[in-house]
């Protein structure tokens, strides 16, 4: 019994009828410069499990992208379709091997598990070199936003780099925003790939928070790289960003110090004030009390006629003593 099960399962591996086939989007390709590689495994019996995993080689980078359910087309195959992304990393004609793909079915009559191992054909691949001291490849465009362009002081203001289009984006470094005298914090970049129409898609991501208590200016940030469309290396440049920042007519500080001096003039006023209503009788003021006539008070207050407050008194001792009264 035991040999007759190991019998079926040869069997199903021999002769099951399951392919694999891998579309690369590229056959010539510059050195880092991303390419596609669709993956169908395809099998005429209903499988439990189709696996698939990149066979490395030193002269190729690979990093998967995507992979799809199980499915049944009208032809009557049940196939599963795997995206990845083929980084060359070697100039010159670049042989890559053959992937192999594991499908297991259940046979309903039996229950017996059945593998079957399939094996696509190599590739090759011709890799042109890049010119000296440029490793990034592709096709790619550059921005750098900012939430706002106006705040106040010690708000923050969030900024994005992002860098897209196709290309080996794990050699991006790190950018640094070039600001002196505020306060950026940095996050960690973000990367992703995808495929889009079978065409490789990248994105690097990275964004910051910038805290000042005065205007700023970010200079355009730049990145080199060799442009496979155009064959020429080319230099992005994000364009320059003005961040002004709106100050108070009166700070928190000026405005205690406005409030504390409006309120000590106020208490000196009154404090001067309630002197003066205290103040000592002078010895005119003794003199005017002790006088015992108009005229002689009139005579005391002659010498300081150009004294404002004196002239109303002086002006009605005249009147009493010099304009005749009424009839």
């Amino acid at each position: 019994m035991r040999s007759f099960l190991i019998i079926l399962l040869l069997c199903g591996t021999l002769f099951g009828k399951g392919k694999i086939s891998i579309h690369y989007s590229k056959s010539k390709a510059f050195l880092n410069e991303p390419i596609v590689a669709k993956i169908y495994v395809k099998s005429d019996t209903k499988p439990k499990y189709i696996t698939f995993k990149w066979f490395e080689q030193s002269e190729i980078f690979a990093k998967k992208i995507s992979e799809s359910k199980i499915k049944y087309n009208r032809n009557g195959w049940y196939y599963k379709v795997y995206y990845y992304m083929v980084f060359p990393q070697a100039i010159g004609d670049i042989n890559i091997f053959s992937q192999s793909a594991k499908i297991t079915t259940i046979d309903l009559k039996t229950g017996i598990t059945e593998f079957q191992s399939v094996q696509s054909k190599p590739f090759k691949l011709r890799v042109s070199a890049l010119p000296r001291k440029i490793k990034l490849s592709g096709n790619l465009s550059m921005q750098l936003t900012s939430n706002r362009q106006t705040t106040k002081e010690n708000m923050p203001v969030k900024f994005t780099i992002i860098v897209y289009g196709h290309a080996n984006i794990e050699d991006i470094k790190s950018f640094k925003l070039p600001i002196k005298w505020a306060t950026v914090y940095s996050e960690n970049p973000r990367r992703f790939f995808k495929v889009i129409g079978a065409k490789p898609l990248t994105i690097f991501l990275q964004e910051f928070t910038v805290v000042s208590k005065k205007s700023y200016t970010i200079m355009p940030l730049k990145l080199s790289y060799y442009n496979t469309q155009t064959h020429l290396k080319e230099e992005l440049e994000t364009k320059p960003i003005s961040i002004k920042i709106n100050k108070p007519l009166i700070s928190k500080k000026e405005l205690l110090l406005l409030a504390i001096g409006i309120l000590l003039g106020v208490l000196a006023s009154l404090l001067f004030k309630r002197i003066r209503q205290k103040r000592v009788p002078s010895e005119l003021d003794i003199a005017l009390k002790r006088a015992k006539s108009d005229k002689e008070r009139y005579q005391l207050l002659l010498p300081y006629a150009n004294k404002k407050e004196y002239q109303s008194l002086i002006k009605e001792l005249e009147q009493r003593l010099y304009e005749p009264p009424n009839k």
